[in-house]
């Protein structure tokens, strides 16, 4: 019959998957709404699950009334945007060289910065490093360090890559520097692999509570 919905055993199962990813997202924020609005003894004891136990409204008073909450948001958005800024900034300056086949030692430093990935200099280096550069006290400190992502630089490194080397080579022909190939020629064309890996960098500066 025209119209008429079959169901199939893929149908079935993708559903059920779905409605399980539905409630495993759902849950958390269910399960904090209920928190937030219950009474504190409620919480403690554990009493809360889904459904509020009590009514107590001090914790949206506490955070509404508190003058550090927006000061605390104005930095992070503050952060944010800078951070992101940073990081398209020399990831895509520091992507460009690298993709380019004639750069001398290219896979050398490949390798030094595919290594980044799996060893990770962790909290003392980090100090380290910004308190030799004088970065302490100032928001340098927290986007100078990560100014480069490895995974975005790879995405970059790969798109500029598929580009027309005949592009590059008229531009070297007319007499543009490099610079100018990349910041005229080169970017302007990059605007999808930038705007992915912007988001990539907007989310991570944005969830990075630990670094704040």
């Amino acid at each position: 019959m025209v119209g008429q919905r079959r169901f199939t055993v893929f149908g079935v199962v993708n559903a059920l998957i779905l409605i399980a990813v539905a409630i495993s997202t759902l849950y958390p924020l269910l399960y904090i709404t209920a928190v937030s609005v219950s009474d504190t003894a409620s919480v403690t004891q554990g009493e809360v699950f889904l459904w509020p136990h009590g009514f107590n409204l001090e914790a949206y008073k506490d955070v509404l009334f508190d003058p550090k909450i927006p000061r605390a948001y104005l930095n992070t958005i503050y952060y944010t945007f800078l951070g992101t800024f940073i990081n398209l900034l020399f990831t895509s300056v520091a992507a460009y060289p690298l993709s380019q086949p004639q750069f001398v030692g290219r896979k050398f430093w490949m390798l030094a910065i595919v290594l980044t990935m799996f060893l990770q200099p962790g909290i003392i280096p980090n100090f380290l490093i910004v308190q030799k550069l004088g970065l302490l006290d100032s928001v340098w400190a927290l986007v100078i360090p990560n100014a480069i992502w490895t995974f975005e630089l790879i995405i970059l490194k790969s798109f500029y890559e598929n580009m027309s080397a005949q592009i590059r080579e008229a531009a070297l022909i007319d007499g543009a520097s490099e610079y100018r190939i990349l910041f005229n020629i080169v970017l302007p064309l990059s605007k999808p692999a930038l705007a992915s890996v912007g988001l990539f960098f907007f989310i991570g500066h944005w969830n990075s509570f630990f670094s704040r």
